[in-house]
């Protein structure tokens, strides 16, 4: 419940209002971070923002623990449409395409740091979360 769609699409639409009215964040001289209860919620969060038409569509980015294996989608298949791992899975996919994770964690770690007009938002996981995981 906490997770859900609209609850997630209203978040999101509250921090792209922010990010469009507040002077710091809009002027490119700030930039946010969003904790995410888990990865699959992440995905969720920074699909949203890549498909809202805003200028957090691609200067948005996800940093989080989580590893691309394709054993871990063996034995996924459901015949009930798409799993929470084949989905985490394929949003990662289609985020990195030919870049490690680490190449792509590290640049957007290096852009929200040193230039925060370029990545606005961070999308990361809560500790929490990733000690149940591990």
């Amino acid at each position: 419940m906490l997770s859900s769609k609209d609850r997630l699409e209203q978040i999101a639409s509250d921090i792209i209002m922010d990010m469009e009215l507040k002077p710091r964040l809009k002027a490119g001289r700030g930039n946010a971070m969003l904790v995410a209860g888990s990865i699959p919620e992440a995905c969720r969060f920074f699909e949203i923002f890549s498909k809202s038409g805003s200028t957090l569509a691609s200067k948005c980015a996800i940093v989080t623990s989580y590893k691309r294996a394709a054993p871990e989608l063996t034995g996924e298949e459901t015949g009930m449409g798409e799993t929470e791992k084949q989905y985490v899975h394929r949003v990662y996919d289609d985020l990195l395409g030919d870049k490690s994770e680490e190449d792509y964690e590290e640049e957007a770690l290096r852009l929200f740091k040193n230039e925060p007009g370029q990545m606005k938002l961070l999308i990361v996981v809560s500790l929490c979360e990733r000690r149940i995981r591990a």
